[in-house]
């Protein structure tokens, strides 16, 4: 999984997948079938383990606003220490996902799975009164999920920690302002 987070699909050799493995090419191949079928695999362990625990964290325990916050903070975070590879589903949607037809639709429920966790984490914020009944619940989970996509790509692009807190502090700041959320005093 390694190899194509950090290299991309193209940029990954069979051999360089084969040597991270430590398997032999017919391994592989009997195990996986080609290397579309190892990303495809590579792409749903990320989904279970490193995508699993961003929702988890938006689906704690508190206020919406603290999911939300704890989210994208753990997101800028992640995106800014170590190796600078991104996020898998977004580097599989601008590498891959426009030109292979199944992958598109895989990388597009991804991010709709993300998006339908932002708006579970609205919905419990209206139902404990955080938000205002009237809230598009649709609208500021978009707006979420584009930000949180945002400080992935400006993190892999060298985006400091600071400056992406800096965009956390913005959104969640701007989910207390305005028509779409309560004004708690």
């Amino acid at each position: 999984m390694n190899v194509f987070w950090t290299q991309g699909y193209d940029g990954a050799s069979v051999q360089e997948l084969l040597d991270a493995m430590g398997v032999s090419r017919g391994t592989m191949y009997a195990s996986f079938g080609d290397k579309p079928s190892l990303f495809a695999a590579c792409f749903e362990r990320y989904l279970s383990t490193v995508d699993a625990g961003v929702k988890e964290i938006l689906r704690g325990s508190g206020s919406a606003s603290e999911a939300i916050r704890n989210t994208l903070d753990a997101i800028a975070r992640f995106v800014t220490e170590g190796v600078r590879r991104g996020c898998f589903v977004t580097n599989a949607a601008i590498e891959l996902a426009p030109g292979e037809p199944v992958l598109h639709e895989r990388v597009r429920k991804a991010i709709d799975a993300t998006q339908g966790a932002y708006a579970e984490a609205i919905r419990r914020g209206i139902a404990q009164g955080e938000f205002r009944p009237d809230t598009d619940v649709d609208v500021l989970a978009r707006f979420l999920i584009a930000t949180n996509q945002g400080i992935v790509v400006l993190g892999k692009a060298g985006a400091s920690h600071e400056e992406l807190a800096s965009v956390v502090e913005f959104a969640c700041d701007s989910l207390h302002r305005g028509a779409a959320v309560s004004q708690v005093a």
